[in-house]
């Protein structure tokens, strides 16, 4: 995660929203947006929209994902996911989303993540108690 540095989270009920604000670090020598930092922000989001529908923070490995890119995003823009459906079964977690920009979509992603056999005992947090974590951090 320390590649997206300065990344930012926000949580409301619907869930997880991952953000970033893309500096020249995250952009190629001409100022676009490196497809594998969108890549890795919307793993995480994605992830962390399976996390929160689980009611647990825990490990979810992906298992595999989906990446279309639809337009660019340069230096200076604020990029964000925007989770569209999540699905859980038993032992899966399915969800997708797109990328927003400032002119519209710039990217749409979808994205398959193993859940634990016993979500209770998995090593992880309750979602009040990583929203408190993230706060005080």
């Amino acid at each position: 995660n320390d590649a997206l540095y300065p990344a930012y989270l926000k949580v409301d009920d619907s869930g997880p929203v991952v953000g970033l604000r893309l500096e020249k670090q995250h952009c190629n020598f001409v100022g676009f947006c490196h497809g594998g930092v969108m890549m890795t922000l919307m793993d995480i989001a994605l992830s962390g929209s399976v996390c929160f529908a689980l009611g647990k923070y825990t490990s979810t490995p992906t298992v595999s994902s989906s990446f279309d890119f639809m337009a660019g995003a340069k230096e200076g823009d604020w990029i964000y996911g925007d989770i569209h459906s999540v699905k859980l079964t038993r032992t899966m977690g399915f969800a997708s989303a797109t990328i927003e920009g400032p002119n519209g979509s710039v990217a749409r992603a979808s994205a398959c993540f193993k859940l634990p056999r016993d979500i209770e005992s998995a090593p992880g947090m309750g979602i009040e108690e990583y929203h408190q974590w993230r706060t005080s951090i």
